[in-house]
């Protein structure tokens, strides 16, 4: 926890943070967690080379999560490599059909891929799995634009609207 805090300042300390990753790794090597918080580090220090290395371990420790694949998928995504994403995604999808993320990281690799109807289906299951929040409302519009869909759009962005003024750009 100490480490990914060094995330969460005005500055970031990477140094700081890899440092106790890689103390909490001497102490527990089989928690896959350590291995995503480095990544993360990595990845915000633009190193995808150690944030894949470090997500595929903690993939090798928990086999069973989505959030390695979600990350590696991520990654691919960033080059941009559409198709070397997409299977990280879909094998997080059978893992846990139900993890909202899975669906964000679909809608938005179907966005760069100009799949509009597709991420405009993906997006819609995301809003609905993570409770219906205001930023993946927001994503969900974007979509229905994208897709050309201006009236579920715009709908979509008056509901948002009702409920928070402070996003200027919705108009």
């Amino acid at each position: 926890k100490l480490g990914v805090a060094q995330l969460f300042g005005k500055v970031h300390r990477y140094k700081v943070a890899i440092d106790y990753l890689n103390r909490a790794k001497i102490i527990n090597p089989a928690d896959p967690y350590i291995y995503l918080a480095l990544g993360e580090v990595y990845i915000r220090m633009n190193d995808a080379s150690n944030a894949l290395f470090n997500y595929n371990q903690a993939l090798n420790k928990d086999p069973k999560s989505p959030l390695p694949k979600i990350r590696i998928g991520n990654i691919y995504m960033r080059v941009p490599n559409l198709n070397a994403a997409r299977p990280y995604f879909e094998e997080a999808k059978e893992i846990d059909s139900t993890f909202a993320p899975v669906y964000r990281s679909l809608g938005e690799l179907f966005t760069l891929a100009g799949r509009y109807d597709l991420a405009k289906e993906n997006y819609r299951k995301f809003v609905q799995m993570s409770g219906n929040t205001t930023p993946a409302k927001v994503m969900y519009g974007n979509s229905l634009f994208r897709a050309k869909d201006y009236e579920g759009a715009l709908a979509v962005i008056k509901e948002v609207l009702r409920g928070d003024h402070s996003r200027n750009y919705l108009n």
